[in-house]
């Protein structure tokens, strides 16, 4: 199964942050995952991968979802004392971890997944259609967890 890191949040500013947070423990240990999780009435089709066009941006010019934003959303955690993203980047040791994004239609309840990649700038987010076995996404998404996580999450 996969361990729920939990709200990769800043205690005190619980709305900026990651949504969550999954750790591997067999048999993929080590491997890191974020899921940013979105909701509206319309999303957006996944035909030409666009859903990224859901992912807000900060201030600083940081997209939700893109290797710079991961990085700096799980530091402020940690600096803000969150023990989960302490320890999700103690493990990452420098890296970034997998990036992906659960979009649901909350009108029909649809829930689609795309792999978010990209350093800097909006990711490119590309669906998933079969979800590899190799991937925690496809226990997650096969689990209520995401589904719980995502209705809890939408903003």
């Amino acid at each position: 199964g996969y361990q729920s890191a939990g709200d990769l949040k800043p205690p005190v500013n619980s709305g900026q942050g990651i949504d969550q947070g999954y750790r591997s423990v067999k048999p993929f240990r080590g491997t890191e995952v974020v899921v940013e999780a979105k909701g509206g009435l319309k999303v957006p089709t996944t035909s030409r991968g666009n859903q990224a066009r859901l992912l807000d941006t900060d201030t600083q010019g940081l997209v939700q979802g893109a290797d710079n934003w991961n990085v700096d959303r799980l530091t402020n955690a940690a600096n803000s004392g969150n023990k989960a993203a302490q320890q999700m980047l103690r493990r990452l040791g420098g890296d970034v971890p997998e990036s992906f994004l659960s979009a649901t239609n909350t009108r029909v309840g649809q829930t689609t997944v795309s792999r978010l990649q990209g350093a800097t700038g909006r990711p490119v987010a590309t669906p998933l259609s079969g979800l590899e076995n190799v991937s925690p996404v496809s226990e997650m998404v096969g689990a209520t967890v995401i589904e719980n996580t995502t209705r809890n999450l939408v903003r």
